[in-house]
Protein backbone atom coordinates (compact mmCIF):
# COMPACT_ATOMS: atom_id res chain seq x y z
CA UNK A 1 0.00 0.00 0.00
CA UNK A 2 1.65 2.73 -0.90
CA UNK A 3 0.90 6.48 -3.01
CA UNK A 4 1.39 4.48 -6.39
CA UNK A 5 -0.84 1.54 -5.99
CA UNK A 6 -4.40 1.68 -7.28
CA UNK A 7 -6.99 2.43 -4.87
CA UNK A 8 -8.96 -0.30 -5.13
CA UNK A 9 -6.35 -2.28 -4.77
CA UNK A 10 -5.49 -1.11 -1.45
CA UNK A 11 -9.26 -1.56 -0.37
CA UNK A 12 -8.75 -4.84 -1.63
CA UNK A 13 -5.74 -5.64 -0.10
CA UNK A 14 -6.79 -4.08 3.69
CA UNK A 15 -10.17 -6.45 3.28
CA UNK A 16 -7.92 -9.28 2.78
CA UNK A 17 -5.62 -8.81 5.89
CA UNK A 18 -8.60 -7.83 8.40
CA UNK A 19 -10.52 -11.08 7.56
CA UNK A 20 -7.60 -13.15 8.02
CA UNK A 21 -6.94 -11.26 11.08
CA UNK A 22 -10.26 -12.00 12.23
CA UNK A 23 -9.88 -15.10 11.65
CA UNK A 24 -6.87 -15.92 13.10
CA UNK A 25 -8.42 -14.69 16.05
CA UNK A 26 -11.35 -16.59 16.04
CA UNK A 27 -9.36 -19.62 15.55
CA UNK A 28 -7.37 -18.86 18.68
CA UNK A 29 -10.02 -18.34 20.55
CA UNK A 30 -11.77 -21.95 19.98
CA UNK A 31 -7.88 -23.45 20.34
CA UNK A 32 -7.60 -22.33 23.89
CA UNK A 33 -9.49 -23.22 26.85
CA UNK A 34 -9.30 -20.40 29.04
CA UNK A 35 -12.00 -17.91 30.05
CA UNK A 36 -11.94 -14.96 31.87
CA UNK A 37 -12.39 -15.47 35.46
CA UNK A 38 -12.84 -12.25 37.85
CA UNK A 39 -12.19 -13.74 40.81
CA UNK A 40 -9.48 -12.34 42.76
CA UNK A 41 -9.54 -14.27 45.76
CA UNK A 42 -8.75 -17.70 43.23
CA UNK A 43 -4.95 -18.91 43.52
CA UNK A 44 -4.09 -17.61 40.40
CA UNK A 45 -4.27 -14.54 40.64
CA UNK A 46 -2.90 -14.89 44.24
Amino acid sequence: MDEYSPKRHDIAQLKFLCETLYHDCLANLEESNHGWVNDPTSAVNL
